[in-house]
C-alpha cells in the first residue's frame, strides 16, 4: 500500500484507488495525424498545382501506413503512406503551460517526443522521364501541404528534413515503371508521456481521478399545472 494514499470501497469487496494517468502517445498517433492533414488539404493543393504548372495529378487511390517498402505495390496506386520509423524523448524542462526552456532528465519533468517521419508516394509511370516527374510534383504538394497545415493538428512543431526518389522494383519491359518519393519530416509533440502521473495501486477494481471536481447541481421540482 502507497504510505498515506487511502483507497476507497463503495461496495463490498469493491476496491477503488487514485489515478490521474496522463497522456499516452505513439508512433502509430503519428502516422494516422499525418495522413489526416494530408487527406484534408490534397485535393485543394493539388488543383492548385494545375493552376501554377498545368498538370492534373490523380488524387491518391490509397492511404496506409507500411513497415517495408515490399508492402508498397500492395496498394492501388498512386498511394500514400506514412512511415514513422523512430523517436527521442529528452524531458521538458519546463512545467505543462510555459514556454520552451530546452531539454533536462529528470521524474519532475513530462516528457516530449521528437520523431522522424517518412511520407512517400509510390506512382506508375509509362516512361523513365514521366514516371520521375509526376513523383517529384506529388512530393512536392506533400512538402508544401504538411509545412504550410501540420501547425493545425495534434503534431505541435514539424521541420521538413528533406526528399529522396527511389525505384520500386517492377517490371519495366510491361511499361510498369514504378518509383517512391519521399518526403521526411521531424515533428515533435509536447508531451507523450508523464512521469508524475500514474495509479497509486495496482490492479484495482476502478480508478478515480483525484484532480476531478465534484458539482453540485440543485433541481427544483415544480408540480404539473
Amino acid at each position: 500500500m502507497s504510505a498515506g494514499v487511502p483507497l476507497l470501497a463503495f461496495e463490498p469487496g469493491e476496491v477503488i484507488g487514485l489515478a490521474s494517468w496522463g497522456p499516452l502517445v505513439v508512433s502509430a498517433d503519428i502516422d494516422d495525424a499525418i495522413l489526416a492533414v494530408i487527406q484534408k488539404w490534397i485535393a485543394t493543393h493539388l488543383r492548385r498545382l494545375k493552376e501554377e504548372r498545368g498538370v492534373e495529378l490523380q488524387q491518391p487511390r490509397e492511404w496506409a501506413i507500411a513497415l517495408t517498402d515490399a508492402e508498397l505495390l500492395d496498394h492501388p496506386l498512386p498511394a500514400v503512406v506514412s512511415q514513422t520509423a523512430s523517436m527521442e524523448a529528452p524531458t521538458s524542462s519546463r512545467p505543462a503551460g510555459t514556454a520552451p526552456q530546452g531539454a533536462v532528465g529528470g521524474m519532475a519533468h513530462f516528457y516530449e517526443g521528437t520523431w522522424r517521419a517518412t511520407v512517400s508516394v509510390t506512382v506508375r509511370g509509362r516512361d523513365p522521364r514521366e514516371t520521375r516527374r509526376t513523383a517529384s510534383l506529388y512530393e512536392g504538394v506533400i512538402r508544401r501541404l504538411m509545412v504550410q497545415h501540420a501547425h493545425d493538428t495534434p503534431l505541435d512543431w514539424l521541420h521538413y528534413l528533406g526528399m529522396s526518389l527511389m525505384e520500386v522494383p517492377g517490371d519495366a519491359r510491361a511499361g510498369r515503371y514504378l518509383l517512391k518519393s519521399a518526403s521526411t519530416f521531424q515533428i515533435r509533440t509536447n508531451n507523450i508521456v508523464d512521469p508524475t502521473k500514474g495509479p497509486n495501486e495496482p490492479d484495482l477494481d476502478e480508478y478515480l481521478d483525484p484532480y476531478s471536481k465534484t458539482v453540485e447541481v440543485q433541481v427544483e421540482k415544480e408540480p404539473l399545472s
